[in-house]
């Protein structure tokens, strides 16, 4: 962006609003950007503060041919393709009020650029809470969850982002604010194009509202991890798919994750669930006897233990150095899962959901590319996918 244009820009700001150049941009975002932009020197940087003002930067930047980048706070902005070049990062960091939060409907409108972890916070005041879990969660926003199908082992039990959402209302290429859907369950009128929005990767406008149900916060939880032979996991596996239990999650998980989570085993199955203690019980109790013919070993949490496993959980999937490791979405039929388990190696962590076969894989910088395409022919052949994410710029 030219100086010229970028005063011209700055003049229609707010007051506490900053056009911020390349050179002035902190460097923690600067690093953030670097993983998605290949050429960076001339771009702007500008984090709004209400939708309003928001119009207006992305009617200007239409009508002055300049190239824009949405984001909210940044933690996935590395996530699919780079991009050579752009004009304007726009942050949605600034949008994050609540609009509108009804107790006793269980539903929530929320602005984009509010952060799930301190959402969470606020509903679980009243005993709710929004089922997701995605990566890098403390730092995650509404709009970038949404704009990235970026759900989490919670899945199993709540569906994915798609399933949650009620609404949402974004700024077209123009500037003008659009909508689609609404704020009840039961909204049923237009196209549906919250789907679309879902993954969308911030292509179809910009993401100012997202509308939620809501769920009861559950008041008790369990978690049991079983391990052993491929062939033993995979059995109890099916028997759970195909029983009347109810867990909240469900993750096969390969013998590389097993390995960071100091277990051993070829496969694990975790599994949590997250009602009434009696029922609870009950149904761990029923895990238990459908490993009882099985060389299975198992382990439960609860409490304190429980919240420890789960953080180490997502900590050892995320990628934190983008020069060490790749970070992939992977999706297959359900009952392929343990053929395409069977084909990963000990450096090749996976985590797929039971029921829909969706999950992700991390991998080593070092994997070559032949490796990587025999991973994605394996996926296709089991009629899925494999999609790199983020990682080093040599594998993207």
């Amino acid at each position: 962006m030219n100086s010229a244009i970028a005063t011209k820009l700055a003049s229609l700001l707010e007051e506490k609003t900053k056009l911020v150049s390349w050179q002035n941009i902190p460097p923690a975002w600067q690093a953030k950007i670097q993983r998605k932009v290949k050429q960076c020197n001339s771009l702007q940087f500008i984090a709004p503060r209400n939708t309003e003002e928001l119009g207006k930067i992305i009617q200007f930047a239409n009508e002055h041919n300049l190239k824009i980048l949405p984001c909210g706070r940044g933690s996935k902005l590395g996530w699919g393709g780079r991009l050579e070049k752009v004009d304007l990062v726009i942050s949605s960091q600034n949008l994050n009020n609540i609009l509108e939060y009804a107790v006793g409907d269980l539903t929530l409108s929320v602005e984009a650029g509010a952060k799930l972890a301190d959402i969470q916070n606020i509903l679980a005041k009243n005993q709710q809470f929004l089922p997701l879990d995605p990566s890098y969660s403390q730092d995650a926003t509404i709009g970038g969850i949404l704009a990235t199908a970026d759900a989490g082992s919670w899945r199993q039990r709540y569906g994915g982002v798609r399933d949650l959402v009620l609404g949402v209302s974004f700024l077209r290429s123009d500037g003008k604010l659009a909508k689609a859907g609404g704020k009840v369950v039961k909204n049923v009128a237009g196209y549906d194009l919250m789907k679309l929005f879902t993954g969308s990767y911030g292509t179809l406008g910009f993401i100012t509202q997202v509308n939620f149900r809501l769920y009861p916060l559950p008041a008790n939880s369990q978690t049991i991890i079983l391990t052993g032979s491929k062939a033993a996991v995979s059995a109890i596996a099916t028997s759970l798919h195909g029983s009347g239990l109810t867990p909240s999650v469900a993750d096969l998980i390969s013998g590389g994750m097993l390995k960071t989570l100091d277990l051993a085993g070829e496969f694990g199955l975790v599994v949590r669930f997250q009602t009434i203690p009696a029922s609870i019980e009950a149904q761990i109790q029923a895990m238990l006897a459908m490993a009882k013919d099985l060389e299975i070993d198992f382990l439960t949490f609860k409490d304190e233990q429980e919240i420890k496993f789960w953080c180490n959980y997502q900590a050892n999937l995320e990628v934190k150095d983008y020069q060490a490791n790749i970070n992939a979405k992977i999706g297959i039929l359900p009952h392929q899962i343990v053929q395409l388990l069977e084909n990963l190696t000990a450096n090749e962590l996976a985590v797929i959901n039971l029921s829909s076969g969706i999950g992700k894989l991390k991998l080593s910088y070092t994997i070559t590319k032949n490796r990587l395409q025999t991973l994605r022919s394996i996926c296709q052949s089991y009629g899925g996918f494999l999609t790199i994410l983020s990682g080093a710029t040599a594998a993207r």
